[in-house]
C-alpha cells in the first residue's frame, strides 16, 4: 500500500515537493529490499538515497525553491529512525518474514544459502526481490496505445520505472555478478526493457538507458557478452557514427559516457580483446575509435548539417577528450604489465573466450593459437592480441572477398591457412561463419563445378534430419542462405536435400525420388505465393 501511494502521489500529484518525496521514497525503498536481498538477510545497514543525484535526468522542474533539501531532509530522517530501532526489532522482523516463507524442516536457513544455489523457495527476501525487479522491469516496457499515444501519464510511469532500476543496478553488489539466477534476471527482463525502449526519441528515457548500459559494461561484462555486443552499436555507435545529423543532447551523453568508461584501462582492453579480436564479434573498439575521430574532423566539406558552429566545436573538443582518454588508458595498462612481467593473456581480460566461437572454428578446421596454445606458447600477452587481431581480419577480408566473388573469397582463406582444402572444411566454413551474404551462399552451392558441388553435398550432408517433420526440414535446411533464382541450382540443391532427408528418414518415402519432387513443389508454391514478380499465382482451388 505504501508503494502504491507514492506511486500514484508522484504519477497524479500537483504539488512538486510532494512528487519529489514520493519517488526518494520508492527510490530509498529499492536501496532497503535490494541491500537486503544482497545480503540475504533483514538486519543490513543500507546508504540513504542521494536526491539530487536522483532528479540528474528528470523532474528538476519540480523544484520548488528547497524542495531538493527538504525531501533529502525526510529521508535521512526516516532512515536515521530506522537506524534507531535496534537489533531486536530487525530479529522480530527476519522471524516473520522467515514464518511467511513457511520452511519446511531440514531446509537451510537464509544464512546458509551458498552464492550459486537454486534459491526457489529458499529465501523470501530474494524471491521478493526477484519480483520486484522483474515488475519493474515490465512497468518500464509498457507502451501507449495507438488510441492515446501521447499518454503522459503511461510515459511518466515508464521513467519512474527505469530511474529505480538505475537506482538499483547503481548499487547492486557481488551477488548479481556471482550468482547465475541474479544473472539471468538481468539477462531476460533488464536487457529486454533496454532493447525494447532504445527505439524512443524521449531524450530523458534515451539518458537513462545510457546509465544504466554504463553500468552493466562497467560490472556485468563478463557475463553479458552478447548483449553487449548488441546494446554497444544500438545505443552508442548509432549516435556516435551519425556525423552529419545528430541530436546535440543524445551525442552529448554518448560522449560523456564513452568519457567514464574509457577511464578504466580494464574495460577498454576488455572490450578490444573480446570484440574486436572475435572472430563472431562486432569490431566495437575500432567503430568507436572511427567514430571519435569522424566528429572530431567534424562534418566533410561541403556536406550539409544540422548543427551549429558551437555545437560542432562543443563535439570536436570532447571527442578528442575521449580519444586521449584512451590512449591514456592505454598507456596505464601497459604499464601496469610492464610492472607485474609479461602477462598470459588470460591475465588481459575477465572474460573467457566463449566456447561458440571455438567451436566454429574447430568445425571449420580454421587453425586459430587459441585451439593450439602448444604451438603458440613463444607469444607474449601483446603479441597473441595481435595474432589475434590478425587473425579476425584476415577472416574479416576473406568473407568480404566471398561476398562479392565466392571462388575468390575461398581462394585466400586456403592460401592463408584459415581454411583448409576439402569441401567439408568449406561446407563447414560456410555454415557456421558470420557476414556472409546468405543470397551468396547459395548461388555458390548450387554451381555445378566438380569442387562447389563437392561442397553443396557436403554442407548438405552436415545436417541430421531424423525424426523431423519433411516441412520443418526444409525451413531449418534454408535458414543459412538462400536459394538461388535459377531453376537448375534449386534442382540440384534440393535433389541433394532429398537424399539426405531419406537418408536419415529410411521409412519416410518410397523413394528420394518422391521426396525430391515434393520439396521441389513446395519450393515453386513458396515462390509463388510470396513473390511478387509472380503475376500470375496458381490458383489455390487447382491444389
Amino acid at each position: 500500500h505504501v508503494v502504491r501511494s507514492c506511486y500514484n502521489v508522484y504519477l497524479g500529484g500537483m504539488n512538486g515537493t510532494n512528487q519529489i518525496c514520493a519517488k526518494s521514497v520508492l527510490a530509498q525503498m529499492m536501496m532497503i529490499v535490494f541491500t537486503r536481498v544482497e545480503e540475504n538477510s533483514m538486519m543490513v545497514e543500507f546508504k540513504t538515497v542521494s536526491v539530487a543525484e536522483l532528479l540528474e535526468f528528470t523532474d528538476r522542474n519540480l523544484n520548488e525553491g528547497s524542495s531538493i533539501q527538504f525531501a533529502q531532509n525526510f529521508l535521512n530522517e526516516i532512515v536515521d529512525a530506522k537506524s534507531k530501532e535496534g537489533l531486536a526489532e530487525s530479529k522480530l522482523c527476519l522471524q516473520l518474514e522467515n514464518d511467511k516463507g513457511e520452511k519446511k524442516k531440514g531446509e537451510p536457513t537464509d544464512g546458509e544459502l551458498s552464492e550459486g544455489a537454486d534459491l526457489s523457495g529458499y529465501s523470501k527476501i530474494r524471491e521478493d526481490g526477484f519480483m520486484l525487479f522483474k515488475n519493474l522491469c515490465k512497468l518500464s516496457m509498457k507502451f501507449s496505445s495507438q488510441e492515446h499515444a501521447d499518454d503522459n501519464i503511461l510515459l511518466r510511469g515508464k521513467v519512474l520505472s527505469l530511474e529505480l532500476l538505475k537506482v538499483i543496478m547503481d548499487n547492486a553488489g557481488p551477488i548479481w555478478r556471482s550468482n547465475e539466477r541474479f544473472l539471468n534476471v538481468i539477462k531476460q527482463f533488464l536487457c529486454l526493457s533496454l532493447l525494447k525502449n532504445s527505439a524512443l526519441s524521449v531524450m530523458t528515457i534515451f539518458q537513462l538507458l545510457c546509465s544504466i548500459f554504463k553500468n552493466l559494461l562497467s560490472k556485468y561484462r563478463s557475463g553479458l557478452k552478447s548483449e553487449i555486443g548488441i546494446f554497444f552499436p544500438m545505443l552508442i555507435l548509432r549516435v556516435l557514427e551519425n556525423v552529419l545529423q545528430p541530436s546535440f543532447l543524445q551525442k552529448m551523453t554518448v560522449l560523456s559516457l564513452l568519457e567514464e568508461v574509457s577511464k578504466d584501462p580494464q574495460i577498454i582492453i576488455d572490450v578490444f580483446v573480446n570484440y574486436d579480436c572475435d572472430v563472431d564479434a562486432p569490431n566495437i573498439f575500432e567503430r568507436t575509435v572511427n567514430g571519435l575521430l569522424k566528429t572530431a574532423l567534424g562534418p566533410p566539406p561541403g556536406s550539409t548539417t544540422t548543427l551549429s558552429p558551437v555545437q560542432d566545436i562543443t563535439f570536436r573538443s570532447e571527442s578528442v577528450k575521449c580519444l586521449v582518454t584512451i590512449i591514456k588508458s592505454m598507456g596505464t595498462w601497459m604499464d601496469q604489465q610492464l610492472k607485474v612481467g609479461e602477462p598470459n593473456l588470460d591475465k588481459v581480460s575477465d572474460h573467457e573466450v566463449p566456447e561458440a566461437a571455438a567451436s566454429v572454428c574447430e568445425e571449420g578446421n580454421i587453425i586459430d593459437y587459441e585451439l593450439h596454445p602448444e604451438a603458440n606458447s613463444e607469444f607474449s600477452g601483446a603479441a597473441a592480441l595481435e595474432q589475434r587481431r590478425a587473425y579476425k581480419l584476415e577472416i574479416q577480408k576473406g568473407v568480404s572477398l566471398f561476398n562479392r566473388k565466392p571462388s575468390k573469397g575461398i581462394d585466400f582463406l586456403m592460401s592463408t591457412k584459415k581454411l583448409g582444402n576439402s569441401p567439408e572444411d568449406v561446407a563447414s566454413f560456410l555454415k557456421n561463419a558470420t557476414g556472409l551474404n546468405p543470397s551468396i551462399i547459395g548461388d555458390y552451392l548450387g554451381e555445378r563445378e566438380e569442387f562447389p558441388l563437392k561442397v553443396m553435398h557436403a554442407y548438405v550432408d552436415s545436417f541430421n534430419f531424423e525424426g523431423m517433420d519433411f516441412g520443418e526440414s526444409i525451413r531449418y535446411f534454408l535458414r543459412g542462405f538462400r536459394l538461388p533464382g535459377e531453376a537448375q541450382k534449386i534442382d540440384r540443391i534440393m535433389e541433394k536435400f532429398a537424399e539426405r532427408y531419406c537418408k536419415c528418414n529410411p521409412n519416410s518415402f518410397t523413394s528420394a525420388e518422391t521426396a525430391y519432387v515434393l520439396a521441389y513443389s513446395v519450393i515453386m508454391l513458396n515462390t509463388d505465393a510470396h513473390n511478387s514478380m509472380v503475376k500470375d499465382k496458381v490458383p489455390w482451388e487447382s491444389l
